[in-house]
């Protein structure tokens, strides 16, 4: 809050200022939301971090504990992930990882972390039967098993799905 002074002109009279001070605090509101998002997200591919996952996770079970609208639930590992890297470097792991992950998340899951270095969760919305569960998690599959390739390089994962509802 600004607070007013008082001042002696040249003629002996007293006027009152406020001087008011601004700064921009742009770039720090830019670096707190960066924070923020590192917080909660993996820096390699954008999907929410193993504890930020677990976070949401609890969040939607607590809101939806009355209402009983199911929260299915996919682990899935990518196999062959390490293979690869070790074979074409860190730095094609890393575009294999942000690819599978930008596969995953076309299918709008509810939520999606990445849980490790080669394994991802995903939860989606509604009670899903067997069969029902058994065909997302085919889609999920054919979706990360399409081959990746980057730098006139090109690997082809397998991948590994859990499921609960």
């Amino acid at each position: 809050m600004a607070t007013p002074s008082e001042i002696a002109t040249a003629a002996g009279a007293t006027r009152r200022i406020v001087a008011v001070t601004f700064r921009d605090i742009t770039e720090r509101r830019r670096n707190e939301e960066r924070l923020a998002f590192l917080a909660a997200h993996d820096p390699l591919t954008g999907v929410l971090s193993r504890l930020a996952f677990v976070d949401r996770l609890e969040t939607l079970l607590a809101n939806d504990a009355e209402r009983d609208l199911g929260l299915p639930l996919f682990a899935i590992d990518l196999g062959r992930f390490r293979r690869a890297n070790e074979l074409f470097g860190h730095s094609f792991g890393d575009r294999v990882a942000r690819e599978a992950a930008r596969r995953l998340g076309e299918l709008a899951p509810l939520a999606l972390g990445r849980i490790g270095g080669d394994s991802f969760a995903l939860a989606r919305r509604g009670v899903l039967g067997p069969d029902e569960i058994e065909a997302y998690g085919a889609t999920l599959i054919e979706r990360l098993t399409a081959p990746y390739e980057f730098e006139g390089r090109r690997v082809v994962l397998s991948a590994l799905i859990g499921a609960t509802n």
